[in-house]
């Protein structure tokens, strides 16, 4: 198999699934709310064996999502649940919890860096991301989570990225 180079002008070509995994969207595409696909169904309709599901799962509902707005969560060694409206909302919870905890994360490597010994150029990226993950951190702490919440309850619309902003400016 030959690797294609595109030059930088140039675009990837669009994505085109496999049978399988059109065969997995068209099942979990029709799935009910609450409804658990079975893994062996999904593995029946790749014609692979479970384990060589996960490409193919990852795909389809990635599909599933930014096509029909239909979002699962794995039921381990169970299948895929579709998630009701409530439950989509909660699971980003989990997510930003995750995503708070690789923030902390990598701000403990970048403190091992030696700052002297980093190019100009290379003191700027650790300079963003230091910035980056210290802003992630500090919006994850409690107190800034009950800003949020409290003007998410004083105004039911989904707040705007600057209506949040603006909930951190006056300290």
């Amino acid at each position: 198999m030959t690797t294609e180079i595109l030059k930088p002008d140039q675009r990837h070509p669009a994505f085109v699934p496999t049978v399988a995994t059109t065969a997995i969207y068209n099942r979990l595409k029709r799935a009910e709310y609450g409804e658990i696909v079975a893994l062996a169904e999904l593995s029946q309709l790749a014609q692979t064996s479970i384990d060589g599901l996960r490409g193919y799962l990852d795909s389809a509902r990635k599909k599933a999502c930014d096509e029909d707005g239909v979002v699962f969560d794995s039921v381990r060694g169970v299948g895929l649940k579709r998630l009701t409206e409530e439950e989509k909302a909660a699971k980003q919870q989990r997510r930003r919890a995750h995503i708070a905890r690789q923030a902390k994360s990598g701000l403990k490597e970048l403190r091992t860096v030696d700052y002297a010994r980093l190019s100009s150029t290379a003191k700027v990226r650790h300079n963003v991301e230091t910035a980056i993950l210290a802003t992630h951190v500090a919006v994850e702490a409690p107190k800034n989570v009950g800003r949020i919440e409290t003007a998410s309850q004083n105004n039911l619309d989904a707040l705007t990225v600057a209506e949040t902003m603006r909930l951190f400016r006056s300290e």
